[in-house]
Order: structure tokens, then C-alpha cells, then sequence
């Protein structure tokens, strides 16, 4: 019996040691399960995206004022529920309230929330035009709180539609126009145009012209386009399309209306200036593939660099923009010997595609920005590698240059690699994180701010230039551009040409 008992000894000791094993095991499982059922319909995060949705456009916000409350939102989706694309539930709610709670910047407040709730769906009510004046000062946003709406308000309003303005509250209740919630057509096209997928269409930028009444107007047909083939110019009205009038029309509408598969035809009539009937284009759409940089010579020997936007590509399309700019074929007999980077009108996009750029113009491990998290945690972001030349350089930015345009603008001033011109930019310096959810939707949700490498807060202030120019922003591209005019001048006479000063 003596000589057994080690072997007993070593057996008791291997249960205990799997038992414990097996009790953290467990225990982890649980905890991953439960992190899970919170998270159902998170697929996955992103990285931080820096981009507004045509609802949500710094172009819209800022021509509207800053508040939205007479601006239609829900005229649109009363008409048709089925528009939204998806329908949001009680868990979705708790989706979405976790993640604010979570990783929103601003502090968690409970009655905040609920009170811009209440807001929303009196802004609902209205536009369905029906007198109602929610009360919600006994709910919990936490606890049953898409079953208690549905009862009381259920009967009167479609239950999808209904629940899609408690979200819209509770994102109005953080007081920050940059978080929203992106219905699955929103998602899809924002999605298309960042990571530059096709689409059938005809190929034009537009928007809607508040200096004219909200006019229907083509900001620019897209080079080799069929919209470009046909005839269509910069600052054409679109006043029908497909035989409908455009008046009172949305972006989005618009944007519906154009677009259909390839081979398919479309007729646009246009007002032109100048000209006083209608002119009509049949156009026959095709798959149009919208780069975000356009580049070409300008007087001989300036450079010029357009990027519209900060998408997936917008790093490669720059280095071949440098590379036919900087070092062009044989067959080219000049190089140029300045550059004009234009970020005027350029709402954003990824924050790694910023900070790519940043990395052409600027020294190797140069600070790009900082950034500032909800902890007050502030975190460096460094270039890459730096591949252009030393030329001189006018960056253009303008009061629609928001977000990555301004990350851009502020490493290139900071950092000395280039003279800022044109008008005081948007001022949008905070990082949205993208959270797709249930059904194509997704959550857009501020997480952190972004300061300049000197530290400087630009959030509602914007940079200021170092040559103010004054210019309305729809010029840019068009005959009377005189910020382009005024940097080639600039750069031409390879000193500073007479400042004016910049404006507060």
C-alpha cells in the first residue's frame, strides 16, 4: 500500500489541476459569450473614417446653419417605410446606446439622451403633420425602452420608422452633427465611393446650390464619362431628369435617378447660362469608377494636384500623380518645378489615407497630428516615408476642406513643407469610427479629436491660411477660379506674393 500512494498523490493532484483548468476555461467562454450576445449585431469594427454621407455633408450642415431642425428627414421614409432598408429593434437600440456609452468622446449622460429623444420624435410627429408632443420623462432608455415607445406611439407611426428617430435621438442628445446613423443605401454608397467601386451611371459630381434656391447642379462631369462625352459642363441646372422635374429634389433622389445598370438610357435636361431653352442630353450610361485625384500641368511648369476625396486608392493614385508630375517619361520634356495640392471642397475621408499623403511631402517620422482620446490620452501619428522632391508648394483649401483635408493641410503647414492659401477651413477635427450593424446599416460615431503637431485644436475653428483668398466655394474648378489663379502667380514668382491678411 505504501508504494501506491505516489501514484494516488499524483492522480488527485492532475484532477485538481484540470478542474482549474477547466473552471478558467469556462469562465472565459462565459465572458466571450456575454461580450457576444451585447455585440450581436456588430460585425466588426473599423478603422477611424473621416467622411459625411450626402445627408450629413459638411456642405449641407454649414449651408443650412447649425441647426437642422427645419430640414426633412422623415417625409421621405413616412411615405415609404421600406426606404430605410432595415428595422431596428429593441436590441439594435441597446446596440447602439452600448456603443455610445462605450466609445462615444463625450461623457455617458442618461437624461441628455432621453431628452434628445423626445426632440427627434416630436421632429417626427411633426413632419408626419400630426399633433403629438412626446413625453418621455418616466422612460429609461436602458430598460424596455423601444417596447414602451412602440405601445404608446405604435398605432399612430410606422414601428420602423419610429424606432430610426429614437436612434436619430439619442445621437442628437450628444450634441455632435459628425455621429450618425447610415441606413444600408447610405452605407453601401458611402462604401462605393471610399473604396472606389463602380457603379452604372453617367459620371458627374453635383450638388444642390443654396445660392440658387437648392438647384439641382453639376459641379463637374467626370473626364471621359459619358456625361463628359455628351456635352454636360460645370454649373449646368439640372431641371428634369428622366422626364421628372427636379424641384424640391434630394442628393439622394437625384443620385437614384442617374444611376441604373450599364447600356441603360437616361435623359437630362439642363439649364445653361447664356442659353434660354432647355438643353436635353440622352445619355447612355456606363460603369463609372470615380478616382479621388485628378492631376495635370498648369502654365507650363506648376504642377497641379486635385484630391477630392480620401479613399482606398487615393495613396497609389497620388504616387502616380508625383511620379507623371515629378518624374515623367522621356517622351515628356519638362518636369514641373512647383506643385499645387488642392483639398478645397474635400470633406474627408480614411485617416490612414491622410496621413499616407502626409508622408509625401514631409520627413520621414515628422508628426502628422496628435490625437486626443476620451481617456485625455494623447497619441502621436508619424509619417511613413517621404517620396516627393523639395519643389515649392501651395496647399488650397477652402471652408469646405474638412477633416483629412485639414490633418493634410495642418502637417503640411506645421511642418513647413508648404504655403496654406485660400480660406479658413471647415474646423471638423474629430475621428469617427465606422460599427457596421444588422442588416447594411452601421453606426458613425465620433471616438476621438485630432490636434495639430503643435497641438493646436482645430474642432469649430478650422486652420488658417497663411495667403487668404477669399472666393465662394462653387468657383473652385471654373473659370473664375482665382485662389488657383493667385498660387500659380505665387509660385511663379517663387517668393511670396503681396499677403492679405489672414481674416478670424
Amino acid at each position: 500500500m505504501e508504494e501506491k500512494r505516489p501514484i494516488r498523490v499524483y492522480v488527485i493532484l492532475f484532477l485538481i489541476l484540470f478542474i482549474f483548468i477547466g473552471a478558467i476555461a469556462i469562465h472565459l467562454y462565459g465572458n466571450a459569450l456575454l461580450h457576444q450576445a451585447k455585440n450581436t449585431s456588430i460585425l466588426f469594427p473599423w478603422d477611424p473614417l473621416e467622411w459625411d454621407t450626402l445627408r450629413d455633408s459638411p456642405l449641407v450642415y454649414k449651408s443650412l446653419g447649425e441647426s437642422l431642425e427645419d430640414y426633412p428627414i422623415y417625409e421621405y421614409y413616412i411615405k415609404d417605410p421600406s426606404r430605410l432598408g432595415f428595422s431596428p429593434d429593441e436590441s439594435y437600440f441597446k446596440s447602439v446606446l452600448s456603443l455610445i456609452k462605450s466609445n462615444h468622446i463625450s461623457e455617458y449622460n442618461k437624461a441628455r439622451l432621453t431628452d434628445g429623444c423626445e426632440k427627434e420624435l416630436t421632429k417626427l410627429f411633426k413632419e408626419a403633420k400630426m399633433d403629438i408632443k412626446p413625453s418621455l420623462s418616466s422612460y429609461d432608455i436602458e430598460k424596455d425602452f423601444v417596447p414602451r415607445l412602440t405601445e404608446q406611439y405604435g398605432a399612430k407611426i410606422n414601428h420602423d420608422v419610429l424606432v430610426f428617430a429614437a436612434l436619430r435621438g439619442l445621437l442628437r442628445g450628444l450634441n455632435d452633427p459628425h455621429t450618425n446613423i447610415l441606413t444600408p443605401k447610405d452605407f453601401t454608397m458611402l462604401m462605393e465611393r471610399l473604396q472606389e467601386k463602380s457603379f452604372g451611371g453617367i459620371g458627374v459630381y453635383i450638388e444642390l446650390d443654396s445660392s440658387n434656391n437648392n438647384a439641382l447642379t453639376i459641379l463637374e462631369p467626370i473626364e471621359g464619362t459619358p456625361a463628359y462625352e455628351a456635352g454636360v459642363h460645370a454649373g449646368d441646372v439640372v431641371e428634369n431628369i428622366g422626364g421628372k422635374s427636379t424641384k424640391n429634389i434630394t442628393l439622394e433622389e437625384a443620385v437614384a435617378r442617374m444611376r441604373g445598370p450599364k447600356g441603360s438610357h437616361v435623359t437630362i435636361k439642363v439649364k445653361r447660362k447664356g442659353i434660354d431653352k432647355l438643353i436635353a442630353f440622352q445619355i447612355v450610361r456606363a460603369d463609372i469608377n470615380v478616382p479621388s485625384i485628378s492631376f495635370h500641368i498648369v502654365e507650363g511648369d506648376i504642377g497641379y494636384i486635385r484630391i477630392r476625396m480620401f479613399g482606398t486608392e487615393t495613396k497609389t493614385e497620388l504616387d502616380k500623380a508625383l511620379k507623371g508630375l515629378i518624374n515623367p517619361p522621356e517622351s515628356q520634356d519638362n518636369k514641373v518645378k512647383a506643385l499645387i495640392l488642392d483639398l478645397r471642397n474635400n470633406s474627408g475621408g480614411y485617416l490612414q489615407e491622410a496621413v499616407d499623403v502626409s508622408s509625401r511631402f514631409i520627413p520621414y517620422d515628422a508628426v502628422v497630428f496628435k490625437r486626443l482620446d476620451k481617456n485625455g490620452k494623447i497619441s502621436d501619428f508619424h509619417t511613413q516615408k517621404c517620396t516627393a522632391s523639395n519643389l515649392p508648394l501651395v496647399v488650397l483649401v477652402n471652408r469646405f476642406s474638412a477633416s483629412s483635408s485639414e490633418i493634410v493641410a495642418g502637417a503640411l503647414k506645421c511642418n513647413k513643407a508648404g504655403v496654406l492659401m485660400g480660406d479658413r477651413t471647415f474646423g471638423k477635427g474629430s475621428v469617427q469610427q465606422i460599427y457596421p450593424l444588422a442588416s447594411g446599416s452601421a453606426l458613425k460615431l465620433t471616438v476621438s479629436y485630432f490636434l495639430t503637431p503643435e497641438g493646436k485644436i482645430i474642432n469649430k475653428k478650422g486652420l488658417r491660411p497663411d495667403i487668404y483668398v477669399d472666393m465662394k466655394p462653387n468657383l473652385v474648378g471654373k473659370d473664375k477660379d482665382t485662389q488657383l489663379t493667385e498660387a500659380i502667380s505665387y509660385l511663379k514668382k517663387k517668393a511670396h506674393a503681396p499677403v492679405t491678411e489672414a481674416q478670424p
